[in-house]
């Protein structure tokens, strides 16, 4: 996997993985990241990577690829608003 992404994964805990529009695998901080969601680069149909997926059977069943909307992420960077840093 990590040779798919071209990032080492264990170095890339506090990093937000996610699809741009044309679905190239992008990486950046979760400030910027926050950034890209309240200025509408980021929307609700956006692709994340959620890597707090804990078993191969979630992993098998699509949780690990998932649209912002259905992750952790829709509540920690919330979409067009304000939040804190």
């Amino acid at each position: 996997m990590e040779e798919t992404l071209r990032t080492e994964l264990r170095r890339t805990a506090s990093l937000v993985l996610y699809r741009d529009a044309e679905g190239a695998v992008r990486s950046t901080d979760r400030a910027e990241f926050r950034r890209l969601a309240q200025g509408g680069a980021v929307g609700e149909d956006t692709v994340v990577f959620d890597n707090t997926v804990a078993t191969v059977g979630d992993l098998r069943a699509g949780k690990w690829e998932r649209p912002f909307r259905d992750a952790w992420h829709a509540k920690a960077f919330p979409l067009g608003a304000a939040s804190p840093a």
